[in-house]
């Protein structure tokens, strides 16, 4: 998959590197005011398509040096979640949020609130 990414960011700068060198060769063909913009936006395309190559590569490099083209997958995927570390915050969260819309249906209520109540009526006796 990774290796599938690669090819298609190095093969995306190719194909803007060659629109790049087209648009500057179409401004050096035709000598004009208007030539300036078109010579402009060549060189900002292929300065960036050429930025984007040597990038690409670099990356692609340090990922086979470190085994991510050994597998079909990337390697992020291989380690379990951790639900406490990662979601436990958001999960009570939600929980929460599940269980007020239900209180008010049913009218009942969640069972710290009940165990405060509970509290309450045991301080008071």
């Amino acid at each position: 998959m990774l290796m599938f990414n690669f090819h298609l960011a190095f093969s995306t700068a190719l194909i803007a590197l060659a629109l790049g060198a087209a648009i500057l060769i179409w401004s050096k063909a035709y000598n004009g005011i208007d030539a300036f913009l078109a010579k402009l936006i060549g060189y900002i395309i292929i300065i960036a398509s050429a930025l984007n190559i040597a990038c690409s590569t670099y990356y692609a490099v340090k990922y086979w040096q470190d085994g991510y083209f050994n597998q079909p997958h990337p390697m992020m995927m291989q380690r379990p979640m951790m639900l406490g570390q990662m979601m436990g915050g958001q999960m009570m969260k939600n929980k929460e949020m599940q269980i007020q819309p239900q209180m008010k249906q049913s009218k009942q209520m969640p069972n710290s609130m009940m165990k405060n109540k509970i509290n309450k009526e045991n301080k008071s006796e």
